[in-house]
């Protein structure tokens, strides 16, 4: 005997033999012993009409602004411009161009100066001649140690100030040259605290030396300008206020006497003849 199968009557899905229930709706099996009608069947799905194609919409193209027209203003700043760039080229260009045409032309060498130097005097630049002074020699008692051997030819006891120069020229013939001199800087006075806080506080007077004080006397070749010997009172010199030199060889000599803020008493003697 040939079965037939057993179909859910709301969906029309096949049943198990023996269902109750249909599993795929879950609607309740009729129990028949009539044949089961043949499956209903299945409706095709509905197919979508086809979707016409939306036209595409193209951009909008804007047309290009009108141009302005360029100011006049303008035109003219324009040619003012290259105006001052053909002024400069003419006026500065050229004139660099030939300089550098110039400067490349071989120059003629020129002899190369070679400086004099000497090793052990100080070589000064020249001068105008100092003129032939007759000393007019102060009559003074000499100190006896120089009165047997020397004559004074020159002597000179004056303050300097600013820088002050003396001049005196001698031919020296009976050597030695013996200088020496004797120099008073000027004194500053000032007032002082001392024991600042103290119960022993008290001003005092202070008496020291003008620092800007100096003092030089040069024995210079008359002939080379070459400084044969010097000595002096500060800057470059020691604080000794008292000195002498000689200069032993005999020659044509301008001796220079400079200072500022300084007493000097000065004497200038020779070799008795």
């Amino acid at each position: 005997m040939k079965l037939c199968m057993a179909f859910c009557t709301s969906c029309g899905e096949e049943l198990p033999p023996g269902s109750k229930f249909c599993e795929n709706c879950g609607a309740p099996v009729e129990q028949t012993s009539a044949p089961a009608s043949p499956p209903a069947p299945v409706p095709e799905p509905a197919v979508p009409p086809a979707m016409e194609p939306v036209p595409v919409r193209q951009p909008l193209v804007q047309a290009p602004p009108p141009k302005k027209p360029v100011p006049a203003m303008m035109i003219i700043g324009i040619l003012v411009v290259l105006a001052l760039v053909a002024a400069a080229v003419w006026f500065v260009g050229l004139p660099a161009l030939q300089k550098m045409q110039d400067s490349s032309a071989p120059a003629t060498p020129e002899a190369t100066p070679v400086a004099t130097q000497v090793k052990t005097q100080t070589t000064l630049p020249a001068e105008t001649p100092v003129p032939w002074v007759t000393p007019t020699v102060t009559v003074r008692k000499l100190d006896p140690r120089y009165e047997e051997y020397y004559d004074e030819i020159y002597s000179l006891d004056q303050s300097f100030s600013y820088g002050q120069k003396e001049t005196f020229a001698h031919d020296l013939t009976t050597p030695p040259l013996f200088i020496k001199y004797n120099l008073t800087p000027d004194m500053i006075t000032r007032e002082k605290v001392i024991n600042i806080g103290l119960s022993t506080e008290e001003t005092i007077l202070i008496t020291y030396a003008n620092p800007n004080a100096w003092f030089e006397i040069q024995v210079i070749d008359a002939g080379n300008g070459a400084v044969v010997a010097a000595k002096g009172y500060g800057k470059d010199y020691s604080d000794m206020t008292k000195s002498e030199f000689m200069v032993r060889n005999p020659g044509n000599y301008r001796i220079e006497m400079s200072g500022s803020f300084v007493s000097a008493d000065i004497s200038i003697m020779q070799g008795k003849s």
